[in-house]
């Protein structure tokens, strides 16, 4: 009971800004989001460095009504919708999102084939890279057949790259890290196909890699902010 009592407490004290990101976006925080109409046109980093996320275009630009446990969410049809984040992080680094699908086909959270839906993917080349892993090396995660809400990590530290979704174990690629820039929400490096139908409830990009303790308060301090078990 008191181990439980004390991980509630840190939960509760705990913000991404404490690790000093080079990024966070966090549509919860409603003064960081520029609105067009119900659209979010542009949302601000919370972290000192302007690593902002936009979309200039109305007809790209993700919904932002929807609301979880009364906070605002970015909501993305899987049609058309995605930000532009340009954002540049050497290695290490490490990539926390924070959602879920609102469908349950062709899901992955990063992966090179077309037609699937991201909730993320970095693009400094017209290869694509996830993470700094180039795509055509990306084999996981494989299809994540739910619409339940998620937090992912994706490790970047210079040798190979590491990717855990929850409390799941780590899987590592070996291969290229380099420093990324130019990442794309929710859509594949061609914005032709791809598009994510799911929400985006946090994004956050810190300067190395988290310890056993930050990545487990990170989960319980995003999934009870939004009251997801």
């Amino acid at each position: 009971m008191l181990a439980r009592m004390q991980k509630a407490r840190a939960s509760k004290l705990f913000d991404m800004l404490m690790l000093s990101p080079l990024s966070d976006l966090d549509p919860t925080y409603k003064h960081t989001v520029t609105r067009n109409g119900s659209d979010v046109a542009q949302i601000d980093s919370r972290a000192k460095l302007s690593y902002d996320a936009r979309q200039i275009t109305p007809g790209n630009q993700p919904d932002y009504s929807a609301t979880e446990n009364g906070h605002s969410v970015m909501t993305f049809d899987g049609v058309d919708e995605f930000m532009n984040w340009t954002i540049i992080a050497e290695p290490p680094h490490t990539l926390i999102v924070f959602g879920k699908y609102n469908s349950t086909a062709g899901q992955y959270f990063c992966d090179g084939a077309d037609s699937l839906k991201r909730l993320a993917l970095y693009t400094n080349n017209q290869a694509g890279h996830c993470a700094a892993v180039t795509i055509t090396a990306w084999g996981y995660p494989s299809n994540e057949g739910d619409t339940d809400w998620h937090v992912h990590r994706v490790l970047a530290n210079g040798a190979n790259s590491e990717y855990q979704k929850d409390n799941l174990t780590t899987q590592t690629v070996s291969a290229g890290s380099a420093t990324v820039d130019d990442m794309l929400i929710g859509v594949f490096h061609t914005v032709s196909d791809a598009f994510l139908d799911g929400i985006v409830a946090k994004i956050s990009v810190i300067p190395r890699d988290v310890t056993t303790n930050e990545w487990k308060i990170i989960q319980s301090t995003l999934r009870a902010k939004l009251a997801i078990n």
